[in-house]
Formats: structure tokens, sequence, C-alpha cells
């Protein structure tokens, strides 16, 4: 599959791209060898119930799975200073066990932890990341190339975020054991 395909496909929607935007590869770009360890595993919670618990596996990947959904994709991170990391899950565009299981893909998504909190932002696809070596841009979707196009892309995000010229609001998940009770939970 190429990435015209993937860009054709948008991706299967959004359910990977877990936003509007999407950054995606045919490729792992961040595998054991050069992803980083981090400081947040375990089980959050968003503003509207959702959980995500985050799991180390033995060969240097993560689990993140949907505790209401079971559901699980493989995750690994890169750091990228100040709290702020890119996320690397892999999909596919077929279904498990079928015959043809389809062409694997990689949706990246750019996260800080601060506070405790996972804030997890959308990977804007703009005419800021046009001049970027190894972007392949179409619509709302940039196509990766290379890890440095990645970190290189990662880093003009993050600037534009921490400045305030670019203004999404992340999703914001909460670590489990501090989540406020729902109506009717008893204390």
């Amino acid at each position: 599959m190429t990435l015209r395909d993937i860009f054709r496909l948008g991706l299967l929607g959004a359910t990977l791209c877990l936003l509007s935007a999407c950054w995606a590869s045919e490729t792992p770009l961040l595998d054991a060898g050069n992803a980083s360890r981090v400081p947040f595993e375990g089980s959050y919670v968003d503003g509207e119930g959702a959980h995500l618990t985050i799991e180390s596996n033995e060969d240097g990947s993560y689990s993140m799975s949907d505790d209401e959904e079971d559901e699980s994709m493989t995750a690994h991170f890169l750091a990228l200073g100040g709290g702020w990391y890119v996320a690397q899950y892999d999909g596919h565009d077929g279904e498990e066990g079928a015959e043809d299981e389809g062409q694997h893909f990689y949706i990246y998504q750019p996260i800080r932890f601060s506070g405790g909190m996972l804030h997890m932002y959308e990977g804007p696809c703009d005419e800021a990341l046009d001049g970027i070596d190894g972007v392949e841009r179409s619509n709302d979707t940039c196509g990766f190339t290379s890890l440095a196009a990645l970190k290189e892309a990662a880093a003009n995000v993050v600037a534009r975020y921490e400045s305030g010229a670019l203004t999404g609001e992340p999703s914001v998940f909460r670590p489990l054991v501090d989540a406020p009770l729902t109506a009717g939970a008893a204390p």
C-alpha cells in the first residue's frame, strides 16, 4: 500500500487518528532501538469517562487499551523534551484473521505528559510542514518517509502549541485513581 492509497482510504476513518488530522507512515519510524521509555504507564480516564491503559511490553513497545471496549493497539513513543512525546500507533487496513490481513500503516500523535495527566493533541497537517523533506501532505493527512521528518514536524507543532499559534484543545486523560466519581457512585 502506498501513501497515496492511505490518503485515498482516509486511514479508515478517524478510529486510529483519534482526532481530525492524521500523521501516518507506511513503515514504522519508531521501534525498540530508537523509541523512548515513558513515565506514564498506568490507567487513565478522560472527562467523558473513556478509559485508557498503557502497559509496557517486553519488546520495548507499549500496549494501549480501552478497558471498556476491550480494544488494544501497539504503540512506541519518542521523547521530544519538556514532557512532550510523539506516539506511533500500529494499524492495519484489513480484518485480523482474514485470508488477506491487509497492509500495516502507522499513525502518529503529539502527546504531552504534564501534572500526571496525558494531553493528546492533534498533529495538524498544514502549510507550516510543507518545507520539511520527507513529509507528503494531502488534505489533512501528512505522510512521513523518515524519522528525521517526523521529529522536525513534531518540533514545529510543539513550538506552535507552546507559543499559542496552535490553539486546538487536547483530549486530556487523568490518572484513574484521581478520577471524580460518576453520578450515583458510592464514595
